[in-house]
């Protein structure tokens, strides 16, 4: 399974699956499976009180975990940031491409991320929202004032979905 985190539950799912196709009878190693979960050094619980108990594997933890200690440290860092004139520029240049119109939220959202002088910057959305459109933007701006532009992301499949929107280098991190 691809999911990072999961339920005991999805656990026990899968395996009951992978079970029954070989003849096995589930309730025999349930037992036994349970155990194997809540002992394993792969598996790495979710201890939040008041949460759902989740798990993902050590290697997923760890990667997490470097993750949130990089951001941590680039938090107290000044961020890259570009002039009026080159966010006008390009804001005008998608203007001008209809296959690339920026809507007034994505103006907004490529200024707040082009002049903000945080080194952390997050823009969320749902899907079909403009994130890629408006992340696009923010390439161009960056390149135009001389910056190197590289995407990052948690797996593989997001980063190319990420370079092939985006027309950015990406990495996963």
């Amino acid at each position: 399974n691809e999911k990072a985190h999961f339920q005991k539950w999805q656990v026990v799912s899968e395996v009951c699956e992978r079970l029954q196709h070989q003849g096995v009878d589930a309730s025999q190693v349930l037992p036994q499976l349970m155990d194997h979960l809540e002992q394993s050094k792969q598996a790495v619980q979710n201890d939040q009180p008041g949460t759902e108990q989740k798990y993902s594997s050590r290697e997923n933890w760890d990667r997490e975990k470097q993750l949130l200690d990089d951001v941590a440290k680039l938090s107290h860092r000044r961020g890259a940031t570009v002039s009026e004139n080159t966010i006008r520029q390009t804001v005008d240049q998608f203007a001008a491409d209809p296959q690339t119109p920026l809507s007034e939220e994505q103006r907004k959202a490529v200024s707040q991320l082009l002049t903000d002088q945080s080194s952390i910057n997050v823009m969320t959305g749902v899907d079909g929202s403009g994130k890629s459109n408006t992340l696009r933007a923010v390439r161009v701006a960056m390149e135009r004032e001389g910056y190197e532009v590289i995407g990052g992301a948690l797996a593989g499949k997001a980063a190319a979905g990420l370079h092939e929107k985006t027309e950015m280098p990406t990495r996963t991190v």
